[in-house]
């Protein structure tokens, strides 16, 4: 077992560096995506006694490093995108923000004779991290004060409920594609001459000459691309 703490460090960052290649590398498991990934060799390794179950550096991880993921995160965000999304997507959003937490409202009231005072705790680190991700879990339970004994078994039930979900998300459009026409290749075909000679052509605007440039330096080293714009596409 891995107990030192420098071993586990590296051991920790090499399975999440191991999930990205994966993620990159193999098509099959780029749809999996990281994240996923890195649970269930977390959770491997955890159950096969590779690693501790608690450990400090656990500790420095879910504080300090969560802190300064959520700073960079932040210093990320450039306010000016929001307008750019629509209505259409922050209502999407909104209404799946608003059933994960009337979910967790109604599941905190379901089991509240069994977790006590807990169980509002637990309600709100659930919409936490259901609507923003882990980040949000660990923030949250911060702020409302998660008792470390229940640290585990909701840190547990959420990566498993969210491998479940993610394989969902993942399996049921496949599923549900088989009652759907597929859009014929030819038309696939067309679309992309339609968008390409479309960026090729004069911009309506000086800020589509940089991908007009980029195009044409793609275009003279592609000849598939070549093959794809109408020799009429004025290119800049």
């Amino acid at each position: 077992m891995i107990t030192q703490a420098l071993p586990l460090t590296a051991f920790i960052a090499a399975l999440a560096a191991g999930a990205f290649v994966l993620e990159h590398r193999v098509p099959a498991l780029s749809k999996v995506g990281a994240s996923l990934l890195t649970l269930v060799f977390g959770a491997l390794v955890s159950n096969v006694g590779l690693v501790p179950a608690a450990s400090p550096v656990y500790d420095v991880i879910s504080g300090p490093v969560t802190m300064l993921a959520i700073a960079w995160l932040l210093l990320a965000v450039n306010l000016s995108d929001v307008k750019k999304v629509g209505i259409k997507m922050f209502s999407a959003f909104g209404l799946a923000v608003g059933g994960t937490a009337l979910g967790a409202f109604v599941g905190a009231v379901a089991f509240a004779p069994a977790l006590g005072e807990n169980a509002w705790r637990l309600a709100g680190v659930f919409t936490g991290t259901y609507s923003g991700g882990s980040v949000n879990f660990v923030s949250v339970g911060r702020v409302v004060e998660l008792p470390a004994t229940l640290w585990s078994g909701a840190t547990a039930a959420d990566a498993l409920t969210t491998g479940i979900w993610m394989a969902a998300t993942l399996l049921i459009p496949v599923w549900l594609g088989r009652f759907f026409t597929p859009v014929p290749k030819e038309r696939r075909g067309e679309t992309v001459r339609r968008v390409v000679a479309l960026t090729c052509a004069e911009p309506p605007g000086e800020a589509t000459h940089g991908t007009g440039r980029a195009m044409a330096k793609a275009k003279t080293a592609d000849p598939i691309l070549t093959q794809l714009t109408p020799p009429s596409a004025s290119v800049h």
